[in-house]
């Protein structure tokens, strides 16, 4: 999804997520982020959703836990 625009990366359709913040590399957060942020290395997706739909953010974005 690095390189996508939230749009694009659909998460809330693959995953069931609700997206509702981007926490920066440099630590700035963006709160109810635009559906054209681009996803960039190095960010953290704060996303609601149930403990399977964030597993399943998690295997989207490539993060295992």
């Amino acid at each position: 999804v690095v390189g996508k625009s939230l749009r694009e990366a659909d998460l809330r359709g693959s995953a069931g997520v609700l997206v509702v913040a981007v926490r920066s590399s440099d630590g700035s957060v963006s709160y109810v982020p635009s559906p054209e942020m681009l996803i960039e290395p190095g960010q953290t997706i704060i996303a609601l959703g149930k403990p399977e739909q964030i597993v399943r953010l998690r295997e989207i974005v490539g993060q295992r836990r």
